[in-house]
């Protein structure tokens, strides 16, 4: 493909033309069930490559610090530095990674539609399903990170498969494994972000929105805005780390004790013991903006 047309913003453009916005269409979700499977794969292979590439000592520097490694001997790419690393060392730093675990682990808004998508939806069955899933996402994210870390040290870069050399086969079949677990996973994401701002619309009276008159108009709005910020933000970390901690805060340690409380209010009584105890809850609020501010602050900061 010539160079004029095989370009980042084009690609970009090719890509959510071509393949997101046939996707984002579609309206019931377990038709999506074969992408995820995909994405999946695609994940538990980039996973499994930065283990291997932790281990072979393909990356790794001599007793002296010196390049022994066959993908770092020719100085093309960011040597690994471990300089920093400490094992006990917590400060405000670390905010950063807290925002990406708020956004790394935030699937609510697509909670209602798993739980009514399973063969036989109870809440034990579903909390199951949750814990489950919850576990294997930490084991995958703790792995991912140690490894990356392990290899790369201080130098590592907000999209980790950037440190790798360009002449490493299996680091160019990881970014397109990891592009294509992008494409499988977005339709997922993207079908909360519609309904959560077809209920919206739908409150402020625009009840179209909520029958799905509208489906194909907000689709092609919605994936517009996607693409033109994609286009324009090159720097996938200051987009996870700012996400993270204002919108990941905020719904997972501000909006569920309100929600809740409330939920409880009304089923119990603002008298009863049940809503007095229930109140404690919302200690969550102050704990989530500070997190909200400082990883923002922090996110911005690292950035800079």
């Amino acid at each position: 493909m010539p160079d004029s047309i095989n370009r980042r913003k084009s690609n970009i453009v090719a890509l959510a033309t071509l393949v997101l916005y046939p996707l984002s269409l579609i309206k019931d979700l377990s038709a999506l069930a074969f992408t995820s499977i995909l994405g999946f794969s695609a994940v538990a292979y980039t996973v499994f490559f930065i283990i291997v590439r932790s281990l072979d000592g393909t990356y790794a520097l001599s007793a002296l610090g010196e390049p022994l490694g066959k993908f770092v001997s020719d100085g093309s790419i960011l040597l690994p530095s471990f300089a920093k690393s400490t094992l006990w060392n917590l400060d405000f730093t670390s905010l950063v990674l807290m925002s990406s675990l708020g956004l790394a682990f935030i699937a609510h808004y697509n909670a209602p539609t798993f739980f009514r998508g399973m063969e036989k939806p109870t809440i034990p069955r579903f909390g199951k399903m949750v814990k489950t899933s919850y576990l294997i996402l930490a084991a995958i994210y703790c792995l991912a990170m140690n490894c990356g870390y392990a290899t790369f040290g201080d130098v590592c870069k907000g999209n980790i498969l950037l440190n790798y050399h360009s002449s490493d086969i299996l680091a160019v079949a990881a970014r397109v494994a990891t592009g294509f677990s992008i494409l499988f996973g977005f339709p997922l994401v993207f079908r909360g972000a519609r309904l959560a701002l077809s209920s919206v619309m739908s409150t402020l009276g625009f009840k179209d929105f909520e029958e799905g008159k509208h489906h194909t108009a907000l689709v092609t709005a919605m994936l517009t805005a996607i693409t033109s910020i994609a286009i324009t933000v090159e720097d996938v970390s200051l987009v996870v780390g700012l996400s993270g901690a204002t919108m990941g805060s905020l719904l997972v340690y501000i909006l569920p004790p309100i929600m809740y409380t409330k939920a409880v209010k009304m089923a119990k009584g603002a008298d009863s013991l049940e809503y007095k105890k229930e109140r404690l809850n919302l200690a969550f609020i102050p704990l989530g903006l500070f997190i909200a501010g400082m990883g923002v602050f922090m996110t911005l900061k690292s950035r800079a």
